[in-house]
C-alpha cells in the first residue's frame, strides 16, 4: 500500500512516530525499510529482543545490518518531511548508488484513515471523556485541590473502562 502510493520501489520510515504506527512498538532510534515483498525494522541493541517479539510479520535486523542492506537498493523513497538535508547527504554519500525520491505524507495520509475497530475505540473514549467532563464541576465547586482532582480524573477514567489518560 505504501510503496503503491509513494510510487517507488522500497521507503525508508525515519519518523519515529511512523515506525511505531507501523510496527505497534514505542521506540526512540531505529529505521524501517518498506520493500515489495517484505518489511525491514533496523534497531540498536536496545530494541532488538522487544522488537522480536513484537514484530512478528516483518524482518527485525540490528542496526549495523543497515548499510548493507541499503546497498541492494537503487531507487528508494524517504520521508522528506522528516528527514533533514544533512541526513539526506549523508546517506547519498554512504549508498551512491541508491535513489533517494522525497516523499512527503504517505504514511501520515494511512494513519488518517481509520478502520472500524479504532472508530469504536475513539467514540468510546469521546463518551468517557465527555462523562469525566460532566462531573468536574461539582468537585470544583467543593474546593478541592489540583493534584487530588487529577487523581479523581484517573479513578473516574478507569471506572468508566478507560486503559488510562492520554496526558500526565
Amino acid at each position: 500500500m505504501w510503496l503503491r502510493r509513494a510510487r517507488v520501489p522500497a521507503l525508508l520510515v525515519t519518523d519515529q512516530k511512523n515506525v511505531q504506527y507501523l510496527t505497534g512498538i514505542t521506540i526512540s532510534a531505529g529505521v524501517l525499510l518498506q520493500e515489495k515483498r517484505r518489511t525491514t525494522l533496523f534497531v540498536d541493541d536496545r530494541y532488538i529482543e522487544r522488537a522480536r517479539d513484537a514484530c512478528r510479520r516483518m524482518r527485525v535486523r540490528h542496526m549495523r545490518d543497515f548499510s548493507h542492506v541499503m546497498q541492494h537498493i537503487r531507487r528508494c523513497g524517504f520521508e522528506a518531511d522528516h528527514v533533514t538535508v544533512h541526513q539526506r547527504d549523508s546517506w547519498k554519500k554512504r549508498f551512491p548508488r541508491t535513489r533517494f525520491i522525497p516523499r512527503t505524507g504517505i504514511i501520515e495520509y494511512g494513519r488518517r484513515q481509520k478502520r472500524p475497530e479504532e472508530l469504536r475505540a475513539l467514540r468510546r473514549a469521546e463518551r468517557i471523556t465527555e462523562e469525566l467532563l460532566r462531573r468536574v464541576p461539582r468537585v470544583l465547586r467543593g474546593g478541592i485541590r489540583e493534584q487530588e482532582l487529577a487523581w479523581k480524573l484517573q479513578l473516574w477514567a478507569h471506572e468508566l473502562g478507560a486503559d488510562g489518560l492520554s496526558f500526565d
